[in-house]
C-alpha cells in the first residue's frame, strides 16, 4: 500500500515538473519578446541617424545656392565696372554701387565662411554623437542577450537535472513495486 502512494506522489511530482517546464518555455518567450524590442529600438536609431544625414545634405544644397548667389553678385559687380569705365559721366554713381556689391560679397563670403564652418562642425559632433550612441545600445543589447542565454541555459540545466531526479526515482519505486509484486505472488505459491 505504501509503494502504491510513493508512486502516486511521484507522479504528481512528475506533472509538476512539467508545469515547471511550461513555465520555463513562457519565460523564454519573454526574454526573447524583450530581445526582439531592442533590436527595435537599435533599429529606430539608424532610422533617426538617416533623418540626421538627410537633414545634413539639405544644408549641403543650401550652401550651394549661397555659392551660387555669390557668383551672380560677383558677376554683376564686373558689369558695373565695365560700364564705369566706358561711361565716365557716371564714375561716381557707379562707384558707389560697386562698392555696395563688394560689402555684398564681404558679407556673403563671411556668411558661406560661417555656414561652412558650423556645418562641418555640427556633422562631427551629430556623427559623434550617433556612433556613440549606436556603440552603447549595442553593447547593451550585447549583454542583455548574453544574460538571456546564460539565464536560459541555466534554467534548462537545472530542469534537465530535475527530471533526471525523477525519472531515476520512479525506476527505483518501480523495481520495488515489481520486487513486492513477486513476493506476493511467492508467498501465495508457498
Amino acid at each position: 500500500m505504501n509503494v502504491y502512494q510513493s508512486l502516486k506522489q511521484q507522479q504528481g511530482a512528475e506533472l509538476q515538473a512539467l508545469g515547471g517546464s511550461q513555465q520555463l518555455q513562457r519565460d523564454k518567450q519573454e526574454l526573447q519578446d524583450k530581445v526582439t524590442y531592442l533590436q527595435s529600438s537599435l533599429q529606430k536609431l539608424q532610422s533617426e541617424r538617416a533623418e540626421m544625414e538627410r537633414v545634413l545634405t539639405r544644408l549641403g544644397k543650401d550652401k550651394s545656392g549661397l555659392r551660387k548667389t555669390l557668383e551672380k553678385v560677383e558677376m554683376e559687380r564686373l558689369r558695373v565696372e565695365e560700364e564705369a569705365a566706358s561711361a565716365a559721366r557716371e564714375k561716381e554713381q557707379l562707384g558707389q554701387e560697386l562698392a555696395e556689391r563688394q560689402e555684398e560679397v564681404q558679407t556673403l563670403q563671411a556668411q558661406m565662411s560661417q555656414s561652412e564652418h558650423s556645418y562641418a562642425q555640427h556633422l562631427l559632433e551629430v556623427t559623434a554623437r550617433h556612433h556613440q550612441e549606436l556603440d552603447l545600445e549595442t553593447d547593451r543589447l550585447r549583454d542583455t542577450q548574453l544574460q538571456v542565454e546564460q539565464a536560459l541555459e541555466s534554467r534548462e540545466k537545472a530542469h534537465r537535472q530535475r527530471v533526471k531526479c525523477l525519472e531515476e526515482q520512479v525506476m527505483t519505486l518501480k523495481e520495488q513495486l515489481d520486487h513486492e509484486t513477486r513476493r506476493q505472488e511467492d508467498e501465495r505459491l508457498i
